[in-house]
């Protein structure tokens, strides 16, 4: 059963700009963010996570705007938080 939520206005408007670009609505963009933070979470220590959020949550440009490819987006958020060979790993994978 669905479940009304407040989320920031930043939240809601990066999502809004991002949606279209992954065919999703707003609420299934937020979901995917969501379910990518639960997969990652697990992987990473307290400070990685603090690194990696304090990285991803003001960015000067938005990532998915600028980018043309979502992997080497994340790919580079990942280099803040994790060794170059785990990164290069999701890199590869992703690729």
């Amino acid at each position: 059963m669905p479940q009304p939520v407040k989320l920031s206005d930043g939240l809601i408007e990066a999502a809004r700009d991002a949606a279209p670009l992954a065919h999703r609505s707003l609420a299934a963009q937020v979901e995917h963010w969501a379910a990518l933070g639960r997969a990652i979470e697990g992987s990473l220590t307290s400070e990685q996570s603090a690194v990696l959020k304090s990285a991803v949550r003001e960015p000067a440009v938005r990532p998915y705007m600028s980018a043309p490819d979502p992997a080497h987006v994340l790919a580079s958020a990942l280099e803040h938080v994790v060794s170059p060979e785990f990164a290069a790993q999701v890199r590869a994978s992703l690729g």
